[in-house]
Formats: structure tokens, sequence, C-alpha cells
């Protein structure tokens, strides 16, 4: 049977604290056109939140809401896509992650490239759990 590909509300990574928390102390690294920041939680069992994540283009690089919403509409839609190998990962190897996803490049990309880089920047977040 074929997994759903949902990207679900409890799933975003919401809440003033959390966000603080995961720039104050997260651990980063980039592949372009992406800067990943993560932290590792206390794994709470198998849920659907072992992955909370946070998407954001910045206003400074994309002045027009328009093109910031699109890009936003792009990534979520990869994440969609590569999220269940990733949270199934996750789920192995015991682990819950609150991941930010902040766009770096100045251009925007097509959808098949960014879905193409978030993959290697979700395997490489595995890699260095």
């Amino acid at each position: 049977m074929t997994p759903r590909l949902t990207f679900s509300k409890s799933e975003h990574l919401c809440g003033e604290k959390d966000i603080s928390t995961l720039f104050s102390t997260g651990k980063s690294y980039l592949v372009y056109p992406f800067r990943m920041v993560y932290i590792e939680m206390s794994f709470v069992g198998i849920d659907r939140t072992n992955a909370q994540v946070l998407i954001s283009v910045p206003k400074k690089r994309f002045k027009r809401a328009v093109k910031r919403n699109r890009i936003k509409r792009q990534i979520r839609e990869a994440y969609r896509i590569h999220k269940h190998d990733f949270v199934t990962s996750l789920i192995q190897k015991e682990i819950r992650v609150h991941l930010a996803i902040n766009y770096i490049a100045d251009l925007e990309l097509e959808t098949d490239i960014l879905k193409s880089k978030l993959k290697t920047a979700l395997d490489k977040l595995l890699e260095k759990l």
C-alpha cells in the first residue's frame, strides 16, 4: 500500500519557544540553495511528529510576497514527496527532530531542482544524526 503523502499542521514547527530554541542551540549545514538548521529532541515513540519542519524564505531576498509564497509552496511540495523515507529512517534510529529549511538562493529555481536538492539535504541530515 502506498503511504499518504501529506504535510499536516501537526508536522509544522510552530511556537516561539520551539523556534527560538532551534535557532539558538541548533546545528546547521548548507546544501545550496538551502540552509538546514536542526536540533535533536527526545524520542517519544512512533507518532506523526517525529520531524517538525519550519520553512522560511527571507523578505530581504524576495521583496514580493507572491514570489516568497511560491518558493515556500515548492519547498513544501518537495518535502511532502520525500518525507516518508525521511520519517521512516528517523523512526528506525529512534530520533525526533525539529528542522528549519531556509532558502538562501537569490533566484527562483525550478521545482525539480528544489526536489533533488532537498532530497540531498535530508539524506545529509540522516547521516549527521
